[in-house]
């Protein structure tokens, strides 16, 4: 059996709001192994950004871990020195947004910003850094790397913009990379090129992408395993093929039929 990369066990993770405590996680328990793609599914406003947050150490106040574990391979994550967090982020866990615009500095080109970003964990010369950031663009299907590398990102469409921020969170290998809604905004044809260029991670380095959408027929192409989030519970975890012939939660069949019902079907093939 594969070794665990991420597991989390009875996590709460609460707001402080005006009329008393907001359960955005509520005993939030999974467990992903090496090489493995799991899905986390729900509506929004159900907590996979917190979720999100939560594993990497983002969550600021009001918000804050009310209890449970989240290990990294077999380290835990909760209450841990910041100055340690900061070592894994980046490095050993890696975090994708459905916005990447926001991750990128309008101010400075694109080469420039993953040259920093190899900088702050190489001890290498700014030349090597650059070549490095040109190998980096060429690993996520950019064309005219050197070119892209010279432009800012307001130059760029959404979904090359998305491939600079992948190529950011591949750049240092990551044991664990987390999808909050990936694709969201892209079109289907960038949206599969985005996904496979985050699954030829996972088959090549064996680490483990955690996948976070609304998307169910992302969930059936692209993951293993699923698991619902529901209002900062997961109601159902199952395999993927076991999901979506026989859902087990109410939940579940509701988000299917919503589903089918958007592709013209009725039922699952």
């Amino acid at each position: 059996m594969q070794t665990p990369v991420l597991e989390i066990e009875d996590l709460k993770t609460y707001f402080r709001v005006s009329n008393g405590t907001n359960k955005a996680l509520d005993g939030i328990s999974l467990t992903i192994r090496e090489g493995e793609t799991l899905g986390i599914v729900g509506r929004s406003g159900s907590g996979k950004s917190v979720l999100a947050r939560s594993i990497m150490g983002l969550v600021r106040d009001p918000g804050y871990i009310a209890g449970g574990h989240i290990r990294f391979r077999g380290q835990e994550l909760v209450g841990i020195d910041e100055q340690k967090l900061n070592a894994l982020r980046g490095k050993d866990i890696a975090l994708i947004v459905s916005s990447p615009r926001s991750r990128l500095n309008p101010l400075l080109t694109v080469g420039t910003q993953l040259e920093n970003v190899v900088l702050s964990r190489e001890g290498i010369s700014r030349k090597a850094a650059h070549d490095r950031a040109v190998q980096l663009l060429t690993s996520v299907s950019i064309a005219d790397p050197k070119r892209v590398a010279s432009l800012l990102p307001q130059e760029l469409s959404g979904g090359m913009c998305q491939r600079v921020v992948i190529a950011m969170a591949l750049s240092h290998s990551p044991r664990l990379l987390l999808a909050d809604e990936p694709t969201a905004g892209l079109d289907v044809t960038v949206q599969r090129q985005v996904l496979e260029l985050m699954l030829k991670l996972v088959r090549d380095t064996g680490s483990a992408l955690l996948l976070m959408t609304r998307d169910l027929g992302i969930v059936a192409h692209y993951c293993e395993r699923v698991a619902v989030l529901m209002d900062g519970h997961i109601v159902e975890e199952q395999p993927v093929r076991n999901f979506f012939k026989h859902p087990q939660h109410p939940h579940s069949a509701y988000l299917l039929q919503v589903a089918f019902a958007s592709h013209g079907e009725s039922e699952v093939g």
